[in-house]
Parts: C-alpha cells; structure tokens; sequence
C-alpha cells in the first residue's frame, strides 16, 4: 500500500514544496498535488524536471479529488481562504499530520474555529517556521545553553522587509532561541501602509517592538532602500552575534571585546527543508517546525497589534487583516 501525501498550492512557494516531496527517497510515495490555475500547475511541472524522483504524482483540480488517509497535507496558499480549505480538507480525508504556511489566518476567530475543529481530529498541526530547522540556529541554540547565556535583545533590520508577511517568522525565532513566548507587541513605531507584492493584500513599514514573557525583546525594523540584505543582531550579556542570511551569508560573535572572523552560513532552500520534514515524518520522529498552540500566541498578538494599527492609520475596520 503506497504512502501518500499531499500539497495544496502549487505556486512559487507550494512548487518548492513539490520538489521537496519529489526528493524522497521511498518506492512507495504517492503524492497529491491540488492547484486549480492552470499556470500555476504548468510552472510547477517544469520545476519538477530538474528532479530525479520514484515518487508518484498526481495533479488535481480541486481537493475532492483526494480520498482516503494521508500521512501529511501542507497548504500552501494564501491565508484568506486558508480556514475554508481546512474545512474542506477534513470533509474529505484524514490526515495524521497538517502543516501550514504563515501567515496562518488574518483574524483570531478563525483560529478558534482551528482549534473546535481539531477537538474531533487527531491530526497534529504545525506552522512552517523554517529557521527552526537552520543549522546554524540550532547550532546557536546549543550554544548558549551550554555557556549558560540568555539572550536579552534581537534587533532585526532591512529594506523591504515585508514585516506584515515576514514578522512572524522573527517572533517565532526568538520564541524558538529562548523558549519564551511572546507577553506583548507595540506598535507605536509603525509608519505606513503600503500595498504588498501579492494583489489584494497590504504590507507594513516602520518598527515593531516585542517582548517576551522572560523579559527579552526584539525590535523588527523595515526601512525604505534598496539594500535587501537583512541583519540580524542577538545581544546576550557577555557575547554578541551579528547574522546575515543572504548577501554575505555569515555570523559573527563578538566576545572579549572583540569581533572575531566571520564564519559562512547557508540558508538552506524550502525544497530541502521540506525533504527534510517528511522524512522525519516517515521516521516518526517529532517535526522542529512550530506546534499550532505555540504559533496561535504569536498570530493572536500579532495581528491584534497590526490591526489596531491598520485600523487607526486608515480609518477602516477590519473584521480580518488582509496580510499574508
């Protein structure tokens, strides 16, 4: 009996998935692709091309097409039709595991709809924080366990950052690096609402102060240039790091009052990591990316914070934040 899983969005994020998926390495794996834009599914397909892969795959129109039981869905789409999917998805089929991408959902309620949905359901949802997985953060991670180091500040900072779209991915970081979840989100700073690169959605500039219940705080700043290349600083009481995760690609500690040589990082891309993900998944161990009742906190507080800001700033009233 084959294995089977299934991805629901094909386009510029879902395709990497797909090629994840394709990479593998079981003689059993079907594979179900839902994509209902024809465009989408064609760019999709030639992407696959550059795999060598034994999996099966199907492309379907809609999600009635899949039946039966999955070992995991990933939805990969946008979050103001996320929560319907779900609904669909669980009418449908069963699935042991359900991963999906952030911005998860643009309101609170939905989230409460999750979760009375999942009081039927043993499927065990996860939210795509993919730096969980960095190497180097992990590395990082261990570190300053064994010194015994507790972070007190992150700065993050670039041109473009895309906060309202990428925010989340921060505050998960620094929830992931101490193991404190966020207490509060200001958003005094903010300066503009400007549209996002996707249709119909909004995005954010200016900087987004948070704090965390062990007293830690990250300061997210998206600035006007174009210089895209993001900079991370963590700030411990004896040591410092300074992280870029694209452009030069390197951390740099600085201890002893003084900077030491940089050292290489590589990001590594989502086609790998969700290789990574689904083996661990056939291997039964338990996923690094973020358990749904973790990443609810860091939504509900995010997106109250943005919508208040929203709201003032535009004078319009939003039952649901159309960011994504």
């Amino acid at each position: 009996m084959s294995i089977k899983i299934a991805i629901i969005g094909a386009g510029q994020l879902g395709s990497r998935h797909i090629q994840g998926a394709l990479k593998v390495k079981h003689p059993d794996l079907h594979l179900d692709v839902i994509e209902p834009d024809h465009r989408a599914t064609e760019t999709s397909k030639e992407r696959n091309k550059e795999i060598d892969s034994e999996v099966t795959i199907k492309y379907h129109n809609n999600i009635t097409s899949l039946e039966g039981s999955y070992e995991t869905v990933i939805i990969s789409t946008n979050s103001n039709n996320r929560l319907d999917i779900i609904k669909d998805l669980f009418n449908q089929i069963d699935t042991k595991v359900l991963i999906l991408e952030k911005v998860v959902f643009q309101s609170t309620r939905e989230f409460n709809e999750l979760d009375a949905l999942l009081q039927t359901k043993k499927t065990k949802v996860y939210v795509n924080h993919p730096r969980r997985m960095y190497s180097f953060y992990e590395n990082l991670k261990d570190e300053l366990k064994s010194q015994g180091s507790e972070i007190t500040h992150i700065n993050v900072s670039g041109n473009d950052l895309g906060l309202a779209c990428n925010g989340l991915h921060f505050i998960d970081l620094v929830t992931y690096l101490t193991g404190s979840k966020p207490a509060a989100i200001l958003n005094h700073h903010l300066e503009e609402i400007i549209p996002s690169k996707r249709k119909g959605f909004i995005e954010i500039t200016g900087h987004l102060w948070v704090y965390f219940e062990n007293r830690s705080s990250l300061l997210i700043s998206s600035l006007n240039g174009s210089n895209k290349a993001t900079s991370i600083e963590i700030i411990c009481p004896e040591i410092k790091y300074h992280i870029e995760e694209g452009g030069r690609s390197i951390i740099t500690r600085f201890i002893n009052s003084k900077w030491e040589s940089d050292s290489p990082i590589r990001a590594p891309f989502q086609s790998e990591l969700t290789t990574f993900l689904i083996e661990d998944l056939l291997l039964g161990k338990e996923l690094k990316i973020t358990p749904i009742s973790v990443s609810k906190v860091c939504h509900t507080l995010f997106l109250e914070c943005l919508k208040d800001f929203v709201t003032n700033k535009s004078g319009k009233k939003y039952k649901q934040l159309p960011i994504t």
